[in-house]
């Protein structure tokens, strides 16, 4: 179902609506092997991964970006990797449309809010 990749310009240009201006910084995370680039199976689209580990060492899966078919299929099939490496739980953060339906739809629960101001202007 996915291919791990290194990155590439296509990715990017076709993941670039969900990085916004993280782009750059993901891009670096994904080149140093940080975070894990993946093409999903029939060019349907890219997902990028990252494990994050906590100071009690506990781990979390961040789902960094997704876009393309299939991606209920493709939750689960992280959900199943999770699963198999020990890893209890997964988290993304969205600011598309729709992103709070698919999140219910896929069992996640919200944790926290994002609040931002504008210091320079």
């Amino acid at each position: 179902m996915l291919t791990r990749e290194k990155w590439s310009d296509a990715a990017g240009e076709f993941l670039i609506n969900e990085l916004q201006e993280d782009y750059e910084s993901i891009k670096i995370e994904v080149e140093i092997g940080r975070a894990h680039l993946y093409r999903i199976e029939g060019g349907r689209g890219w997902i990028i991964t990252r494990i994050d580990v906590f100071p009690d060492q506990s781990k979390e899966m961040a789902l960094v970006a997704l876009r393309g078919s299939d991606a209920p299929e493709v939750v689960e099939h992280i959900k199943e990797k999770c699963r198999a490496l020990g890893i209890p739980s997964m988290r993304f953060h969205s600011s598309r449309p729709g992103a709070e339906r698919f999140a219910k739809k896929m069992n996640f629960q919200m944790v926290e809010q994002v609040f931002r101001c504008e210091v320079n202007g």
